[in-house]
């Protein structure tokens, strides 16, 4: 559970997102979830993060 608190949400709700998706048709449409994923605050801090190798601070935006 704790390893789950430490991702970024935002990631967390779009997979979850995804995974729904999935469940009710077979080919779903995912754009939105990209675009909502990959421009968000979250991930931008991911990749600054990891690139000067700290830990990263999400805010679920």
């Amino acid at each position: 559970m704790q390893r789950l608190t430490s991702l970024a949400p935002v990631t967390q709700q779009v997979s979850k997102q995804a995974l729904n998706r999935l469940v009710q048709h077979a080919a779903p449409e995912a754009e939105d979830l990209i675009r909502q994923a990959y421009g968000s605050e979250d991930f931008h801090e991911g990749v600054n993060a990891f690139v000067a190798k700290r830990k990263p601070l999400w805010k679920g935006r």
